[in-house]
């Protein structure tokens, strides 16, 4: 059975971008050139460079429709990583903590002996613990284990005030909590996907031989003034590769701009591979040649680091001296645990004051 839904969509021309330039580039060389170029037919070279450079333009507008999970992909584990773009769904930026009376119920009802409880907090932030212990359970161990479960969640300005045993009737309406904030992951996916293929393919290896500039290159008879020729044109489309190589490499470091790390994009190298490059170009001052500004990509990472802190409902700069990118990362991946532990005290049965109330921890 066929099903109607198989058939490949046909484009409507308004929607091809390959067609759109053509158009528009044979408009602008009319109006430029005038009456000096007559010829626009497919076998002329300039019109040939016209198409390939299109063509490449093509790919790289397909390159940018790349689903979201691909660029941000962890190149060895070929997956997406929540955790190491600093996207963390609600549940682990703000875990679960004790806040309410309902929490304070909820926890105690894991207390070994504990059969329910309802707990009442007063105007003086006393909290009242009215527990349903198991039939055999002993009142005082109980006791001491509601008191200890209480003192390692408290929260500042609260106390514990008395613990009263008997029969709780009734069901209470367990109260239900909805995220702050929606996930920053909506819509992504933590399935496998590929790593970041975006190595730039040069358009010279996309000229009909005749020309002589791809991967087999010219005829070993060819003579001196047409292998000039063919070096003269490797030279002018040399322009092309390198505006095109730096798109797609600026497009592959994406990923490293968007992580939660001081990892910078690395400096830009155009990764052109043709013959006779040599010929060209001095490779040696080209490696050390560095074409974007490191303040400039801070800037960026920087940036990216406030919209996490929106996620958080944080702003890391205001706690450090400077605002690095290795030292706010390091910061913000604390953010969840500061988030949790913002309101917790210290642990009044501590004896050896190993508890630290969050406010210190954050500070």
């Amino acid at each position: 059975m066929t099903n109607e839904n198989t058939y490949i969509r046909r484009r409507d021309k308004e929607d091809n971008l390959y067609q759109q330039l053509q158009d528009e580039s044979l408009n602008m060389i009319q109006q430029l050139s005038g009456k000096r170029w007559t010829d626009f037919n497919e076998h002329d070279p300039g019109i040939t460079i016209m198409d390939i450079v299109h063509y490449a333009l093509q790919e790289l507008d397909f390159l940018f429709e790349t689903p979201f999970e691909e660029i941000l992909a962890d190149p060895e584990k070929k997956e997406l990583i929540f955790s190491k773009v600093g996207l963390l769904p609600p549940e682990e930026i703000f875990e679960k903590t004790i806040v309410t009376p309902a929490d304070y119920e909820e926890l105690l009802r894991a207390v070994p002996g504990v059969k329910d409880s309802r707990v009442t907090r007063n105007e003086e932030a006393t909290y009242t613990f009215l527990i349903e212990k198991e039939e055999q359970a002993d009142e005082q161990e109980i006791e001491k284990k509601v008191l200890s479960c209480y003192h390692a969640h408290r929260n500042l300005c609260e106390n514990a005030g008395p613990i009263l045993f008997g029969k709780i009737t009734g069901q209470k309406e367990r109260e239900k909590s909805e995220p702050l904030i929606a996930s920053p992951t909506a819509g992504l996916s933590r399935k496998q996907v590929l790593p970041n293929p975006f190595t730039y393919y040069t358009i010279q290896n996309e000229f009909p031989e005749c020309y002589g500039i791809g991967e087999r290159g010219l005829s070993p008879t060819a003579s001196i003034t047409r292998k000039a020729e063919a070096l003269q044109l490797k030279g002018y489309l040399l322009i092309f590769d390198y505006l095109m190589s730096g798109v797609t490499q600026q497009f592959k470091h994406i990923s490293s701009l968007l992580e939660l790390s001081g990892k910078l994009p690395e400096p830009f190298r155009p990764e052109i591979e043709i013959p006779d490059l040599h010929k060209l170009i001095d490779k040696e001052k080209l490696r050390q040649a560095v074409i974007w500004d490191p303040e400039e990509k801070t800037g960026q990472k920087n940036r990216f680091f406030d919209h996490l802190d929106m996620f958080y409902g944080e702003n890391s700069q205001t706690y450090l001296p400077d605002h690095s990118p290795e030292r706010r990362s390091r910061l913000i991946r604390q953010f969840p645990h500061f988030n949790t532990h913002r309101f917790r005290s210290f642990n009044l049965q501590d004896t050896e004051w190993k508890s630290t109330p969050g406010i210190k921890q954050l500070v």
